[in-house]
């Protein structure tokens, strides 16, 4: 599904004012050209998934995802994500990585009234950025791109 709306409003509680920011909630109040307005309200659920911890800036030779390691490579770490920004690495330390994926639940309300919910993700990158998100639903507002998947919908 794709939204066009000429405007939004966003309104987003995070966990802490520390960076990079993680959100608890937000809800996105888009209207489009005819008037009508849609209502996603998004709320975390769990601890968000840590990217590195994938190999996203990880593996033990630090040269990250796509690098031949051998036919059979096994690395592996147990990190702390029960905290909803910081991870606890195993060697003590703390971090804040930038690559999230939170699990959220998703409720959309349509200029209907008629609601429907479900769960997703929403993730946390560098300046917003979704070229090659695996994400299924986009929502596109004149440069915004809102970025969640959602499934279980009903």
């Amino acid at each position: 599904m794709t939204f066009v709306g000429i405007d939004a409003d966003i309104t987003v509680s995070f966990v802490d004012d520390a960076r990079p920011r993680r959100m608890r909630a937000a809800s996105f109040e888009l209207r489009s050209p005819t008037g009508s307005r849609t209502r996603i309200d998004v709320e975390a659920q769990g601890p968000a998934v840590a990217m590195p911890g994938l190999g996203y800036g990880g593996y033990d030779d630090g040269l990250g995802l796509g690098v031949w390691r051998g036919v059979t490579h096994l690395e592996s770490e147990i990190w702390d994500v029960a905290h909803p920004a910081e991870v606890g690495y195993p060697d003590g330390s703390t971090g804040r990585p930038v690559h999230r994926i939170q699990p959220v639940k998703v409720v959309e309300t349509g200029p209907d009234g008629v609601t429907s919910e479900g769960t997703g993700a929403s993730r946390s990158s560098p300046k917003g950025h979704s070229k090659g998100s695996p994400f299924v639903r986009h929502k596109k507002l004149d440069g915004l791109v809102i970025n969640f998947s959602a499934t279980d919908v009903h």
